[in-house]
């Protein structure tokens, strides 16, 4: 009609419904919403063809494992909105993945904790000429990295990169629901689930009740674990490109690993690292690999192990292992390397 801003039809947020409701039908929030899900959906497609959608309150809680963390889950008629973007432009985003080297190995199919490591332990042993030489594995962690995720520049970056690869007649409501999604601020009307004691000891760069207004974007959302991994594109461009480490950088969300054997170029390349991830402040650690063999073993209780020949393999109370190359005293207190630790703990480290 001619009320109408945008002209998508009903079936394509059926389609996302559908989408949404994959692998989920039985869970409390999808069979709630299946009661009465053919009024909502047209009530929600009526909304957004006449450019007024606005986000529903969304539930926040606090998780404490693996660590403690803030998740914000949006109602669920915004999943499907949420999904309808998704649908749209992950196709796009996984092309340009792939043209950036294919170094992002989270939240993408084929994907994973166990591809990451493997792709690790392969960089290692290429650098290392096959462990003949010391290698060195420089570990970086970009601290509070959705928090501090600037909202503007991120819609900045992902509209002109849909301006110029999306070519669907469903454009400008694309980029209508991606802007009121990316500006949507959660905390503000938000239904908590936890106790507010529970956000005690959760500091404040964690939290977007804490974070800059114009900054950061809620965990637990679909559109954030995609667009925070097209945002850290752009160090993975100028890491491999600009300081020249491509093939040799892996990265898994907010952690990214380079792998070199010269030491005296990773040092002059620090402060570059650093000047880019400014904001937020990334921490680093360093650790070298000695002349042995390490090889991907097997998971168990969710915890990475590896085997080692030759040497000697010790686990610490809390889960973590250590690998050292001699047969002597192995200290516990060792960085801690997230989502691509577990292939050097503990070998002699080199503070920068």
């Amino acid at each position: 009609t001619s009320s109408k801003v945008y002209d998508i039809p009903l079936s394509s947020i059926i389609e996302a419904y559908d989408n949404c409701c994959a692998n989920k039908r039985s869970a409390t929030d999808c069979v709630r919403f299946y009661s009465s899900y053919e009024m909502q959906l047209v009530h929600l497609w009526q909304q957004i063809c006449a450019g007024n959608y606005t986000p529903s309150p969304s539930t926040a809680f606090i998780v404490n494992k693996p660590v403690k963390r803030e998740i914000f889950a949006a109602a669920f008629i915004d999943r499907v909105v949420h999904h309808w973007i998704c649908m749209r432009i992950e196709p796009l985003i996984e092309s340009h993945f792939m043209e950036c080297g294919d170094v992002s190995m989270n939240c993408r199919k084929d994907h994973g904790c166990q591809v990451a490591v493997k792709r690790l332990d392969g960089i290692i042993k290429k650098v290392s000429g096959e462990y003949t030489r010391d290698t060195w594995v420089f570990k970086g962690d970009i601290q509070s990295f959705f928090m501090s995720m600037p909202k503007s520049l991120i819609w900045e970056i992902v509209s002109d990169f849909l301006e110029e690869r999306y070519h669907r007649e469903d454009k400008d409501c694309l980029l209508y629901l991606l802007r009121v999604t990316i500006f949507n601020h959660p905390e503000e009307a938000c239904i908590r689930k936890s106790p507010i004691s529970y956000w005690i000891g959760l500091p404040p760069n964690k939290s977007l009740f804490g974070s800059d207004p114009n900054k950061g974007m809620a965990i637990g959302n679909l559109p954030t674990q995609l667009l925070a991994n097209f945002f850290a594109t752009c160090l993975d461009l100028y890491i491999m490109k600009k300081l020249e480490y491509d093939g040799d950088y892996l990265r898994f969300v907010d952690d990214f690993a380079i792998v070199t054997a010269n030491l005296s170029k990773l040092k002059d390349d620090i402060p570059f690292i650093d000047g880019l991830c400014s904001c937020h402040e990334p921490r680093r650690h360093v650790v070298t690999v000695h002349r042995f063999r390490l090889r991907f073993g097997r998971f168990r209780h969710l915890l990475s192990l590896f085997v080692v020949e030759g040497e000697q393999l010790v686990r610490t109370e809390v889960g973590r292992l250590l690998v050292c190359s001699h047969a002597v005293a192995v200290s516990t207190d060792v960085p801690d390397v997230g989502g691509l630790g577990g292939v050097a703990d503990g070998v002699d480290t080199v503070s920068l």
